[in-house]
């Protein structure tokens, strides 16, 4: 007898006898290339998304949304839902922008808009679209892509300020450094700070103030450094100091706390105030003496005779006012010359000051006229 057929075929699957058709080379190659495209955008982090603009239908892509602070979940609504979330002003922007694009004929837009987010953050974010019009020529919908330039955006201004401090620093003509709060050692000094003192730069970097004795009193840095702590900041506050060669500096000094590469540091910007000094001195000086005879002129007289008078009022004392002038003193002038005339009124007010005691005052009020006032005299004195 013989054995049954087989019948273990019939019950395979029908699935399994309809086997699925391996993928055509045109469709491995579609797939491919999607799978770059997704990677690429992953790796670029930015995300996608399309407007239907005849039905106001918005779709993105997980990371668009959570770009725009949702869910990061694929958005599929209505497109005046996302677009009510931005701010007015963002809003007018874009419409600009599509208008423009629109009425100029453009397959592509561009648009840079700020979204806030819940926590009260910002980000900058730049949307790039391909606008698709139907066969009348009218957009029906765009396509594009959206980045997070927030960290760029910072990072540009952020070196464009370092650029523009740079120029400043290098281009003043003001003595400007920088030093470390700690240490005191300078980390850049600009040419200003040489013209100044005679230091190069690497006569100075990694040293400091004290180790190139360019402060007359290094006291006066502790008591800036106390004033910078106090107040937050110094500013045009006198130190004097010296150059490389000993020669004295007067400085007026504005600091200020900044941080470089993460320590603290101080930026110091110094003018030399010497000559300015100098010359208000002589101002002060001319405004109150005889520019000939280096005397004390009508002004300065008036001033030391109302303390004089207050004063010899409150102790009951006495003192006198002298007026003197020179006789034919115009012939000298007019026979010999003003230099020798000149010459005889310096004289004269050189013997009138040694004649007196250093508490009186001899003034000259012009021409050859003079006048000696003599204070604190008491009853036994003429």
């Amino acid at each position: 007898m013989s054995n049954p057929p087989d019948n273990s075929v019939l019950k395979v699957p029908a699935q399994a006898a309809t086997p699925s058709l391996p993928p055509t080379g045109a469709e491995r190659v579609l797939q491919q290339t999607r799978d770059r495209l997704e990677l690429a955008l992953e790796l670029a982090h930015m995300g996608t998304w399309d407007l239907d603009i005849t039905g106001n239908r918005l779709q993105a892509s997980a990371r668009a949304s959570a770009l725009h602070g949702m869910a990061a979940l694929p958005f599929d609504e209505d497109g005046r839902q996302f677009f009510g979330s931005l701010p007015a002003e963002e809003r007018r922007r874009m419409r600009a922008v599509y208008a423009a694009a629109l009425e100029n004929q453009q397959d592509c837009l561009q648009v840079t808009y700020r979204f806030q987010l819940q926590n009260g953050t910002s980000r900058l974010l730049e949307s790039r679209a391909r606008i698709y019009r139907n066969e009348h020529g009218q957009a029906v919908k765009l396509s594009g892509t959206v980045l997070d330039i927030t960290q760029q955006c910072v990072q540009s201004a952020l070196e464009a300020s370092e650029e523009k401090f740079a120029k400043a620093f290098h281009s003043s003509p003001d003595s400007i450094t920088i030093t470390e709060i700690e240490s005191g050692r300078y980390v850049e000094v600009n040419d200003g700070f040489c013209r100044l003192t005679g230091f190069s730069a690497q006569e100075v970097l990694g040293r400091t103030a004290h180790e190139i004795g360019i402060w007359s009193d290094t006291v006066q840095r502790e008591y800036m450094i106390d004033e910078l702590r106090q107040k937050g900041r110094v500013h045009h506050r006198e130190m004097n100091g010296q150059d490389k060669h000993g020669a004295p500096l007067v400085l007026d000094i504005s600091v200020e706390f900044i941080t470089l590469n993460n320590t603290a540091c101080l930026l110091m910007n110094a003018r030399d105030i010497g000559q300015l000094k100098t010359a208000q001195a002589q101002v002060q000086h001319l405004a109150y003496h005889d520019p000939l005879t280096g005397l004390p002129n009508r002004a300065l007289l008036m001033d030391r005779l109302s303390q004089q008078v207050s004063l010899l009022q409150h102790q009951n004392l006495r003192g006198a006012l002298l007026f003197l002038d020179l006789d034919h003193f115009k012939h000298i002038n007019d026979s010999l010359g003003h230099p020798v005339g000149d010459s005889v009124l310096s004289i004269i007010a050189a013997r009138l000051e040694a004649s007196v005691r250093q508490e009186d005052t001899v003034a000259r009020l012009g021409g050859d006229e003079f006048v000696v006032l003599i204070c604190g005299l008491d009853g036994t004195r003429d």
